[in-house]
């Protein structure tokens, strides 16, 4: 991932079990974390505008990449 990338994940995926659906949350990646080589990530979240942090992984999927 990288900046400018739009990321989605499954807010409380956990209630998947319970047979609930959990809440998509879409952000753009705004900027990277401070230590270099920590695949963290400063966000803006499409739903409601706050500031977040995530961490690169298989939960967190790349939508679509800002072209450089």
């Amino acid at each position: 991932m990288k900046v400018g990338d739009l990321v989605y994940w499954h807010e409380h995926a956990w209630l998947m079990s319970q047979g609930i659906a959990p809440k998509v949350v879409h952000a753009i990646i705004v900027k990277e974390y401070e230590k270099p080589n920590t695949a963290i990530w400063h966000v803006i979240r499409c739903d409601n505008g706050q500031k977040g942090i995530v961490h690169e992984s298989d939960l967190n999927v790349r939508v679509s990449s800002e072209s450089r």
